[in-house]
């Protein structure tokens, strides 16, 4: 009931009477002679239909337009109806310091203070653009919440002005990038906003409150450098003070300006005393052995002996004891321990003037040092107006949706093929 067309060594091709083209295995020898009858009813047949494409071509087209056609046309409509146009302000700050500049990575490599100050610095500015807190501040100058939620922005790209601070941070942070590039030791930032104007104040604005917050940091670091010193020398001013407080009571009170001065003074009149009453006693020797004792001349020479032993009694009791005098003051102290105490005072004060200038150079030295570390902003690119909107671009934003398409449908359609097969 049917006819085979052609037949080889190895199989034979059978059309049978409803058209249906089937392909046997049939046994051959070494020279290609067949060894059995071809027998169209014996299996293994394959039906050649099975060898045509897994996906009809209906499906292969329908499938095509839901992958590519549709999401095309859909991001097309949108691209040219809906979306609002954006536009970029871009600017470039460095962090720098006073000290002499270094290579950045060098710096780094070889563990360079300067270096590596800069870089934490740049870091940490990054980190504050990036913050609530300068979001907080620029919603003090400008309504920053009204600005990215006009009602005639397309509703995938605007916020809520009344969206709670944490959500208006994260979308802030999709309109602001801010990112640090180690290579040339600058800071970037890109400000995109729905009107050139806005991204252009929003940039204006960011700038000044980098510098100030950069100023703020440097004059915190300046502040901790010397605060130490500063607190040395509050310590050794008020050791001076109370040292020159106690030294002018201890004047007041005993009455007396130097008591060492007063010493020496009383030391010296003694002497002259002893001496003078030394001279006075060889002389009354002299005249007794020429007069009475009740002469006139002996009289008047033992008046005055009397008179200088009194004074030098006086003196002596002075420097021992002071006792009340008769307008009833207080008893005073000794002189000797006068002294003692005002050498304790002075020597207190000479040691407290030197720490205290002490104190003063390191101070000095200090705030150099701090000086010299200062950090500052330095504006590498300043903030311009946009002219060019940087989306939507519908020509460039269409292809790359029409190519990501296609080969999403294209690794669907061959993995599809690789089943099939594998069944």
């Amino acid at each position: 009931m049917s006819k085979t067309d052609k037949r080889s060594a190895t199989g034979a091709i059978d059309k049978s009477e409803d058209g249906t083209t089937r392909f046997a295995i049939v046994p051959a020898d070494k020279s290609g002679r067949e060894v059995a009858e071809f027998n169209p009813e014996t299996p293994p047949l394959i039906e050649l239909s099975d060898l045509d494409s897994p996906v009809p071509r209906g499906r292969l087209l329908f499938s095509f337009v839901i992958v590519v056609v549709a999401p095309l046309i859909a991001a097309a409509w949108f691209l040219t109806s809906i979306a609002s146009d954006r536009f970029t302000a871009e600017f470039r700050v460095a962090v720098r310091s006073s000290e002499a500049a270094v290579f950045a990575g060098m710096g780094e490599l070889m563990g360079l203070p300067g270096a590596s100050r800069v870089s934490k610095d740049s870091q940490v500015l990054v980190q504050f653009m990036q913050s609530r807190a300068i979001v907080e501040e620029l919603q003090g100058k400008v309504p920053v919440r009204g600005l990215f939620g006009k009602t005639d922005i397309d509703w995938l790209s605007r916020i809520a002005p009344e969206a709670p601070i944490e959500e208006f941070v994260k979308y802030w942070n999709k309109r602001v990038e801010t990112r640090f590039e180690a290579s040339n030791s600058t800071v970037v930032v890109r400000v995109t906003a729905f009107t050139p104007q806005d991204a252009l104040t929003l940039s204006e604005l960011l700038l000044v409150h980098a510098e100030s917050f950069v100023n703020t940091l440097s004059e915190n670091a300046r502040e901790d450098a010397v605060d130490f010193a500063r607190n040395e020398v509050r310590s050794a001013e008020d050791r001076l003070t109370n040292a020159r407080i106690a030294l002018v009571e201890l004047q007041d009170r005993e009455n007396v300006l130097d008591p060492i001065k007063s010493g020496e003074s009383s030391q010296a009149l003694t002497a002259g005393l002893q001496e003078e009453i030394t001279r006075q006693r060889a002389k009354l020797a002299t005249q007794l052995t020429q007069l009475s004792n009740g002469a006139p001349s002996v009289r008047g020479t033992l008046n005055v002996i009397e008179g200088l032993e009194l004074e030098l009694r006086r003196i002596d009791a002075a420097a021992t004891s002071q006792p009340s005098d008769a307008l009833g003051d207080a008893a005073r102290k000794p002189l000797s321990a006068v002294i003692r105490e005002f050498q304790t005072i002075t020597g207190e004060l000479g040691y407290a003037e030197g720490a205290y200038a002490s104190a003063l150079s390191s101070l000095e030295a200090a705030r150099i040092d701090a000086a010299r570390k200062q950090i500052y902003l330095a504006t590498v690119v300043a903030p311009g107006l946009p002219e060019q909107r940087v989306f939507p671009r519908p020509a460039s934003d269409l292809t790359l949706i029409a190519s990501i398409a296609l080969a999403i449908w294209i690794i669907g359609l061959i993995g599809l093929y690789s089943i099939r097969e594998h069944r």
